[in-house]
């Protein structure tokens, strides 16, 4: 069966649908028909009174939402606006703008590396690079790749912009609408109010769902379960909110971006607790590990790792100098694993080290099958060893931390 075409069909029948529905309504009768949806990323899931599963369309959930914008200091002197992703989480795409019902063009860019940092600084850029690698012929690994591609961008040089100006924008269906005004113009009764009930909403989110999320799934969730007013009255722009709250605070947690309360650690949680059971459990016996990873280790090392995916398995021979590198980082990690696999499922080793080290294997087992599935084209293969060699120094430089740990302890 092709899944993709069935994914694909079952997608555009659900985002059909202007209110809440059961997966019922969707008429398959796969089994696989909530995953579908969940990894789809497009739908909200919640649970009705009688614990039957809703799910509600995230394009007609926050259609009509107003929000804000700012423009970075690179923006603001060349009077663009870099586009892909810039207004989430209220939409994806790249929609038509106008502002003061002036359309604004889209035109192709390049944006500096500091620019795109300061653009996509709540989550260091990682759902850029997932955008340009899923919706381009390009592949990266990093902003720095990405400073180097044509982006799409808003082209701004036909209206004035003066220091201090924002955006305040109304999506409306498959289009925006908006105006500029500038800082000193903002109502601060009502932007405090906001800011409030936003809080408000964001702790609930922080208690129910713990800090597995990455910061673009919670700012989802707070509006999700926020009241109404939080999407259909003007929004301050999330840095500002972040940068006036006292209560949540922007927190590197596992190589990722989150919002965590400003007074505890993420680590001090259940779902930490949960989660490291779940790692020294794989670590007992047997690694599991994907089949592009399998594949490229030696018969001897195949015999102390599962795979869980035997599609991915194929007889791999390195010829290629880049091959040869990738077999080399996979049989060394390979075999730090295999002699010291007990490290690893010792419950008294240090959380933090623990969880690092089990997001950068699985970081590693994505570059394999990205290596293995994808005919890397010859400009990206920089960037591809970068990111190898970069993963390979992180997972060294925690296997001689936690090495060193376990023998003094």
């Amino acid at each position: 069966m092709n899944s993709h075409s069935f994914s694909s069909a079952t997608i555009y029948k659900a985002l059909k649908y202007d209110r809440p529905f059961k997966l019922k309504e969707l008429g398959n009768e796969t089994d696989n028909l909530e995953e579908v949806l969940d990894e789809s990323g497009l739908f909200f899931c919640n649970f009705d009174n009688c614990g039957t599963r809703e799910y509600l369309s995230k394009k007609y959930f926050f259609n009509g939402s107003q929000f804000t914008a700012h423009f970075t200091g690179h923006e603001e002197k060349n009077r663009v606006l870099c586009a892909p992703l810039r207004f989430l989480p209220f939409t994806r795409e790249v929609l038509d703008l106008r502002v003061d019902g002036q359309l604004i063009p889209i035109v192709k860019k390049k944006f500096s590396l500091k620019c795109l940092e300061d653009i996509y600084s709540l989550d260091h850029g990682q759902e850029l690079i997932k955008f340009i690698n899923s919706s381009t012929e390009k592949t990266v690994f990093s902003l720095k790749a990405a400073s180097g591609i044509d982006l799409d961008a808003y082209d701004f040089t036909n209206l004035e912009i003066k220091p201090g100006d924002h955006l305040r924008i109304t999506l409306k269906d498959n289009s925006l609408e908006g105006d500029l005004f500038n800082s000193e113009e903002l109502n601060l009764k009502l932007a405090q109010q906001w800011c409030e009930s936003f809080e408000a909403s964001l702790l609930g989110v922080l208690r129910e769902f713990g800090p597995f999320s990455d910061v673009y799934s919670q700012l989802e969730m707070a509006f999700f379960y926020g009241e109404q007013s939080l999407r259909n009255a003007s929004a301050l722009a999330i840095r500002d909110f972040l940068k006036l709250s006292k209560k949540v605070h922007l927190v590197d947690f596992v190589f990722q971006k989150i919002i965590w309360f400003s007074e505890s650690s993420p680590m001090n949680t259940p779902e930490v607790e949960r989660k490291l059971a779940l790692i020294h459990e794989n670590f007992h016996s047997k690694p599991h590990v994907n089949g592009a990873f399998y594949s490229l280790l030696d018969n001897e090392l195949k015999g102390a790792f599962e795979t869980y995916d035997d599609s991915e398995i194929n007889d791999f021979q390195a010829i290629s100098k880049i091959e040869k590198q990738v077999q080399r980082t996979v049989r060394r990690i390979a075999l730090w694993i295999n002699n010291n696999k007990h490290i690893i499922e010792e419950s008294d080793m240090p959380s933090n080290e623990i969880l690092m080290f089990d997001a950068a294997f699985l970081e590693l087992q994505f570059l394999c099958s990205h290596f293995l599935e994808i005919n890397i084209e010859e400009g990206a293969k920089g960037h591809f060893e970068n990111a190898l060699e970069i993963n390979f120094e992180i997972l060294s430089e925690l296997m001689a931390f936690l090495q060193e740990y376990y023998l003094s302890s």
